[in-house]
């Protein structure tokens, strides 16, 4: 059996370890003593508060959180039914009302809200100059003669189609 303790390696091996077990030592002390100061610095001057109180605190603010979260909610609900009778869908047809005159100068644009509800309003360009109507549009009809154009930019806005053609 090898005698451990008259080995020169064995002794050298140990003292290897021992002093690099010091050295860590040292190291985690003063890690702990860092620690320690950066505690100090944060809590200085204040009293720690307990677990108890912390969860307490976190429970005020959660329930505040929770009231403004549903008051926020309240104020979407009552955005939302409010922009329903904005103006949410257009649709625009350009068009050549007269073979004779050039190019599509001649307009329809129709703007309904969240129920389909609005105006159709068009413009008829010629040489002798520009003319614009307006009709109403309830539930996506209207009261009046609608024109294929005026019937186009109301399907297009029912779509939200937003071509221009």
């Amino acid at each position: 059996m090898i005698d451990f303790l008259n080995n020169p390696y064995f002794i050298l091996a140990v003292g290897i370890v021992s002093i690099i077990n010091v050295l860590l030592l040292i190291w985690l002390f003063l890690r702990l003593r860092d620690f320690g100061m950066q505690h100090s610095q944060l809590v200085a001057g204040e009293e720690v508060p307990s677990i108890e109180e912390i969860v307490l605190k976190h429970k005020k603010t959660l329930a505040t959180h929770n009231k403004n979260l549903k008051e926020l909610g309240k104020i979407l609900e009552e955005l939302v039914e409010s922009n329903r009778f904005n103006v949410q869908k257009t649709g625009l047809v350009r068009f050549n009302p007269f073979a004779e005159a050039g190019g599509n100068m001649s307009f329809t644009l129709a703007l309904l809200d969240g129920n389909d509800n609005g105006i159709v309003i068009s413009s008829l360009h010629a040489r002798e100059g520009t003319r614009i109507y307006g009709k109403s549009i309830a539930n996506g009809k209207s009261e009046y003669h609608l024109t294929e154009e005026e019937k186009l930019a109301i399907n297009n806005a029912k779509l939200k189609d937003q071509s221009v053609e």
